[in-house]
């Protein structure tokens, strides 16, 4: 039943993309039924995320909200299932498109959920928790587990009476993957975390494209490991970014992510960006640095718009962040100059005293910048 649905389901999709610039058709969110008690509403579109919704007892939680200016007519979506209150909305990650309907179901009562580090984002929410937790709702024992991998944020959510996981950006069926903030590394424990929930009936869920199961999530882990192997090679023939883009194996394994778009095309500028974030977070020349080393940039930083950088040293590694803002992994490229992972052409440029101890900053990011000082003694 559920494989005749998602063929409507997939239909229904296409149908402002193939028919929207003809007709002006506004896009449509789609409603899909898991279970007796667990329906996905498929966003897209400029819509946003894809947004579980589990209803029972107690009333309603969403899993993820779209983004701002879809809130009324996701509202108009849930109301069409149920009128019960909406009393939970649990962020997998705090990227707009996935929380930008917070606001509007705090308004309307809501308690919304996310991961402790999406008070580094302009994301709002109530509860923010750690590593794991567990919600009971509608005699549910809701699972989230946090990793690292599409953002600092991510959480994974499992409902195990429906047997559904809801991945959020750590997973996608109809595009390459999304491993921004410790490349592939995190890429493969997300996927690692998802198969711990899993047997051969679960559901998986992306935060954007339909629902797959078991066996695609163990295809899309081997287009990565295969992906992450070419790009690798080539990088280590000092092959550039123009030459891969051309590389007829990479090309290949780049249609293998892509086969279940309509039209199963990527552009070249999102192509050659894949590449690009891929040498960047997983193939950069670091400078070698020790743990010692490091703590000589540990510190906080008051930058010039007066915001509070923070910089911890986190799994012999540098992290910069700013509550409201963001989070920064720092790869070392000098003794002074700190690349940005994943973000092409950002940087943290420290100046060190006669001590050697970071005292300055400027950050580069795009074509701005930025200064600031260190504001606490330096040990």
């Amino acid at each position: 039943m559920l494989t005749e649905l998602r063929l409507v389901v997939f239909a229904l999709l296409l149908v402002p993309l193939t028919t929207a610039v003809a007709q002006d058709e506004e896009p449509r969110i789609v409603t899909e039924k898991l279970s007796d008690n667990l329906y996905v509403l498929y966003g897209g579109n400029g819509q946003g995320s894809n947004v579980g919704v589990s209803i029972g007892e107690d009333g309603i939680l969403l899993i993820d909200a779209m983004r701002d200016v879809s809130s009324e007519k996701l509202l108009s979506a849930i109301r069409a299932i149920s009128d019960k209150p909406i009393k939970y909305v649990i962020n997998t990650h705090s990227d707009f498109d996935h929380s930008g309907g917070n606001q509007f179901f705090a308004d309307l009562g809501a308690t919304i959920i996310a991961q402790n580090n999406a008070r580094y984002s302009s994301a709002m929410s109530h509860l923010k928790v750690a590593d794991n937790f567990v919600l009971t709702f509608n005699n549910n024992d809701i699972e989230a587990q946090h990793v690292v991998a599409h953002s600092y944020n991510d959480l994974i959510v499992y409902l195990p009476d429906d047997n559904v996981v809801f991945m959020g950006d750590t997973y996608t069926n109809t595009s390459y993957p999304y491993a921004y903030r410790l490349g592939m590394a995190g890429q493969f424990k997300a996927l690692d975390i998802a198969h711990s929930f899993a047997d051969k009936g679960t559901i998986f869920v992306p935060g954007h494209g339909l629902f797959d199961n078991e066996k695609g999530l163990h295809a899309f882990r081997e287009k990565c490991v295969h992906w992450l192997a070419r790009v690798g090679a080539l990088f280590r023939q000092g092959v550039g970014v123009d030459a891969m883009g051309e590389d007829l194996e990479l090309d290949q394994i780049k249609q293998r992510f892509i086969e279940k778009r309509d039209p199963p095309i990527l552009s070249d500028t999102l192509y050659r960006g894949f590449i690009e974030r891929t040498l960047s977070a997983d193939f950069v020349n670091a400078y070698p640095m020790s743990q010692d080393d490091l703590n000589a940039y540990v510190g906080i930083y008051q930058l010039e718009d007066g915001a509070i950088l923070e910089v911890l040293q986190m799994d012999a590694s540098l992290i910069a962040r700013v509550e409201g803002s963001h989070i920064d992994t720092l790869i070392a490229l000098s003794p002074t100059l700190f690349h940005v992972r994943v973000s092409l052409g950002d940087a943290y440029n420290f100046r060190l005293s006669k001590k050697g101890v970071a005292d300055r900053v400027t950050i580069h990011t795009g074509d701005e910048s930025q200064n600031g000082k260190r504001i606490n003694p330096a040990d």
